[in-house]
């Protein structure tokens, strides 16, 4: 009951920020974490089709589909894409801090595009520490 109400509230949060560019992602990197890490909660705990989300599924899907590309120009810039994607991966394994503003930004691992592969981007935290993944 708790991850359908998360759902649902992930869900509203990427509809008030569809509208959002590439220049406001950079301006204001909380907009392309909350945007990731709606998406990425979504698509790793709702089920499609099965449950209610609150609004329209094809709506939802039409949102993350507009906002991909904006999402991807903002990416391009190291801190934007730091915190978009580190939030996104927490929210999707369910691992936020619980006080995100306690986070030193600088000491977590970059977020690199996976080579031959636009737009797939690889927390590469665990090969920066020597580790063979």
């Amino acid at each position: 009951r708790t991850v359908e109400a998360a759902c649902k509230l992930h869900a509203h949060i990427a509809l008030i920020f569809q509208g959002n560019t590439d220049e406001s992602f950079r301006e204001r990197p909380w907009v392309a974490q909350a945007i990731v890490a709606a998406k990425l909660y979504i698509t790793t705990y709702h089920m499609w089709g099965a449950s209610d989300i609150g609004i329209a599924e094809v709506e939802l899907c039409d949102v993350f589909e507009t906002m991909r590309r904006p999402l991807h120009r903002a990416m391009d810039d190291e801190t934007t894409r730091k915190k978009a994607l580190t939030s996104g991966k927490w929210a999707a394994t369910s691992t936020r801090p619980e006080n995100e503003s306690d986070v030193d930004w600088s000491q977590l691992p970059s977020w690199k595009e996976v080579h031959s592969m636009q737009g797939v981007y690889h927390d590469f935290a665990q090969e920066e520490e020597g580790s063979d993944r």
